[in-house]
């Protein structure tokens, strides 16, 4: 009789079942390669729309090796990244916005502690960041206009110091209403 399974491991089999596919789960599932180990730790976890906006996975790559984050693909033609400092995060943002401009690539940054499930597929590690914080900057992605990085409140506390000199000329608000924004200042060097 098998023991049943820790809630980890099950939000870990429903979230690699929503973002890979079931040929994929059955791999890391019910024949995983050194079995599957949890980790939690804070994380930047940056969602964004690249690969949608045309962007390949090679190129997300360069972005992960350049700022020595992580990448997840996710379902729907998106991306996770994950830094282990928000202002590194935040830079591989603008870095992704600035190289796509006329794309609109849109991202979501939050920060916070996450569960990672560290498993290994076709002789590589490989690594997933769970729910709920994955799933908090997937819908700040989701929320954010084109060509727009939405910075959670978490996140945007601890790099607010460095965003003039991140962003001249850039525009923070503290919300919008549909299309306008409210409270909106421009990024200024001080």
């Amino acid at each position: 009789m098998h023991a049943p399974a820790s809630p980890q491991m099950k939000a870990f089999s429903r979230h690699l079942l929503r973002h890979a596919l079931a040929a994929t789960w059955h791999k890391v599932m019910l024949h995983g390669e050194g079995g599957i180990r949890f980790e939690r730790r804070v994380q930047t976890l940056l969602h964004v729309d690249a690969p949608k906006r045309g962007w390949n996975a090679q190129r997300v790559q360069e972005v992960v090796r350049q700022f020595g984050g992580w990448a997840e693909p996710c379902a729907l033609g998106s991306v996770l990244l994950s830094f282990d400092h928000p202002l590194t995060a935040l830079r591989a943002a603008l870095l992704l916005q600035r190289a796509a401009a006329a794309s609109g690539v849109s991202a979501g940054l939050t920060t916070g502690e996450c569960t990672i499930a560290h498993f290994m597929l076709d002789g590589r590690a490989c690594r997933m960041v769970l729910p709920p914080q994955a799933r908090h900057a997937e819908e700040r992605a989701r929320r954010a206009p084109p060509a727009t990085i939405l910075v959670g409140p978490e996140t945007y506390e601890l790099v607010a110091d460095f965003l003039a000199d991140e962003v001249p000329g850039g525009v923070v608000a503290s919300g919008s209403d549909g299309e306008r924004l409210i409270d909106a200042a421009t990024l200024a060097h001080c």
